[in-house]
């Protein structure tokens, strides 16, 4: 993949964090006691998203072509880029199922739960991407 795509992808994930985050806070402010259940989901948006401005940035400009980022390195943070995106939009989806008042008993039985299990999948993909930015600046 070129760089471009990476790019592109970084931008598309962005726009869902934010999108997530934006929900998250609506969600707290609904839902008070929810709030300590969504503050690690939210750090990890928070920590996902300057990494991905910053693979944005490496991508827009010449510094995979200086850095000479292998090939194989740009196709697998493509894909990563793309599971992560489809991870958010999952995220999001959970949220956004559970805004409805008759739904915070289905959050506080199994919405948390729920979240922590992809805060640790979230967790995965912005380490994988901290490694490739790390080694793009190498």
């Amino acid at each position: 993949m070129d760089p471009l795509s990476i790019a592109a992808g970084s931008l598309a994930v962005i726009t869902t964090l934010a999108k997530t985050s934006c929900l998250i806070k609506e969600f707290v402010r609904t839902y008070r006691a929810a709030r300590s259940d969504l503050s690690n989901l939210n750090q990890e948006i928070n920590d996902l998203e300057i990494i991905l401005h910053a693979i944005h940035d490496a991508a827009s400009d010449e510094t995979f072509a200086k850095a000479a980022v292998p090939m194989g390195l740009q196709d697998q943070l493509t894909t990563v880029i793309a599971s992560c995106n489809g991870l958010v939009g999952e995220i999001f989806t959970m949220l956004d199922e559970y805004r409805s008042v008759d739904r915070f008993a289905h959050w506080a039985s199994i919405g948390k739960k729920r979240v922590k299990e992809q805060v640790a999948l979230l967790e995965g993909y912005r380490k994988i991407l901290d490694m490739s930015l790390t080694a793009i600046d190498l």
